[in-house]
């Protein structure tokens, strides 16, 4: 049985960033499975940040939304429930690492290319991952999710 990139993405992800958590772990968790398509999305899209995320050391949110401050905003009030925004902010900022960690482990190479290549072939598991109300926040960013 085949399991599916994004669920196989998320779990990686969800259980270092939440690992020794105990405050607003429902709230983060959907966060952090709402996020992951998102940065996926943008990832998939603008492939030349695939090199830029790379290099930083501690990306944070700011860097995956083009320092948008509005739409981060936006994002958050979506997804923080219960949790503060800087809380669910911190939270998110520390997946992104892990998850730029996963990615070239699945494709085999941690050439920007083959990463990119990785997220075309798994477009559809990204697009279905998508939280509804995301198409509208990723094409304020520039990311026409249809494209691919």
């Amino acid at each position: 049985m085949n399991v599916d990139f994004m669920d196989l993405l998320k779990q990686n992800v969800s259980a270092i960033v939440l690992e020794g958590d105990t405050q607003h772990l429902l709230e983060k968790n959907q966060a952090i499975q709402s996020f992951l398509p998102i940065l996926l999305s943008i990832l998939k899209s603008k492939s030349e940040l695939i090199p830029a995320f790379q290099q930083q050391l501690n990306p944070r949110l700011n860097d995956a939304f083009a320092s948008n401050v509005s739409l981060k905003q936006q994002f958050l009030e979506h997804v923080r429930g219960a949790a503060s925004a800087d809380e669910i902010e911190s939270t998110l900022s520390r997946s992104i690492t892990p998850a730029l960690a996963f990615l070239p482990t699945e494709a085999g190479s941690s050439e920007p290319e083959a990463i990119s290549h990785l997220l075309q072939v798994n477009t559809d598991s990204i697009s279905r991952a998508l939280p509804e109300w995301a198409t509208a926040l990723l094409a304020g960013l520039g990311v026409n999710i249809l494209q691919g």
